[in-house]
């Protein structure tokens, strides 16, 4: 009886360690991180750095633990002997943390570092190479296949619908400032896959200020969810009135998903489709994006969104451009 009640335990003792979740700490720049192990896998995030959370999104919906997450500086500013005290199973740093990947490679933990410049600011190169090394500690090789050939199928789709047509001008705006304005660093490779015109060839994260933008003349022009700033507030701005975008009302809040569209996240192919459709409104009006989004959040997050939060989803508000610092 004594062998057979040992055995039982021992199994117990596996079946427990088997379903144990990966304890992760997500350190400084790794801002979309959380959301994604939180949509993706399970993880049991136990840090993660403060611009992670945002208010107002659908995630908190699903995922309200993540306001009770301890977080941490945004940079690379965390004290690594209040990281190592964490005793995470993973560790998850930003490359251009030099100081904190550093101290954690040298303490000889678990660590996985993402960068965002892959291939010269590849966008879908940059995520498959975030979610591929995540394999290593979850089971989301099935999806994550299926996740990059939905996006390879989107960008053929996109391709096939716009081919001969005029390429609208369009501008980004990831930050904003009275004196700058910052598309970002993905914003070369959005205007190429959306069939875009960068007309200011701009590239990396540089800026342009208001006189720049008035000698591209946009056709369209997103904002994204990195900045408070709002397609109306560009309507009711003297400065920005002369806009071909600003007159024709084509000034868009970009949605806002799983993460900020504007970093590395899971909705790639989700918002290619918004970002093409309002670039050609006609060669998209069969495509229902909210249904897109829907299917998408169910697909591979199995996450039912309901109306209110589609909604949501759509119109973002400003509080999702605050970023806690």
């Amino acid at each position: 009886m004594k062998k057979i009640a040992f055995v039982l335990a021992l199994c117990c003792l596996f079946y427990a360690q088997g379903f144990a979740k990966t304890k992760v700490a997500v350190i400084g720049g790794m801002w979309p991180v959380p959301n994604m192990l939180s949509v993706y896998t399970d993880a049991e995030i136990i840090y993660m750095p403060r611009s992670g959370l945002i208010e107002d999104s659908v995630v908190l919906d699903f995922f309200p633990k993540l306001r009770e997450i301890k977080k941490g500086a945004n940079s690379d500013n965390d004290n690594i002997e209040e990281l190592l005290l964490l005793k995470a199973d993973l560790y998850i740093c930003h490359q251009a943390n030099v100081k904190i990947c550093g101290a954690l490679k040298k303490a000889g933990v678990e660590l996985i570092e993402l960068g965002v410049n892959v291939d010269n600011y590849n966008f879908k190169k940059a995520l498959e190479s975030w979610i591929f090394q995540l394999e290593k500690y979850f089971p989301i090789k099935e999806k994550n296949q299926k996740l990059i050939a939905e996006i390879e199928r989107i960008q053929k789709d996109i391709a096939q619908r716009i081919e001969g047509k005029t390429k609208p001008r369009v501008l980004i705006v990831r930050q904003y400032s009275e004196k700058n304005i910052s598309p970002g660093f993905y914003a070369d490779y959005f205007y190429k896959q959306s069939g875009a015109a960068n007309s200011y060839d701009f590239k990396a994260n540089g800026s342009i200020n208001l006189e720049e933008v008035y000698k591209l003349n946009p056709e369209v022009i997103f904002i994204s969810n990195f900045t408070p700033l709002m397609p109306q507030d560009l309507y009711d701005d003297k400065k920005w009135q002369g806009l071909q975008a600003v007159k024709d009302k084509r000034v868009y809040k970009v949605p806002l998903g799983s993460y900020r569209a504007f970093a590395p996240n899971l909705d790639f192919g989700p918002f290619l489709l918004y970002l093409a459709q309002k670039n050609y409104p006609d060669a998209f009006r069969d495509m229902d994006i909210k249904e897109v989004y829907k299917e998408h959040f169910k697909t591979f997050f199995n996450l039912e969104l309901s109306e209110e939060q589609l909604e949501r989803v759509f119109n973002p508000t400003p509080i999702q451009g605050t970023i806690k610092q």
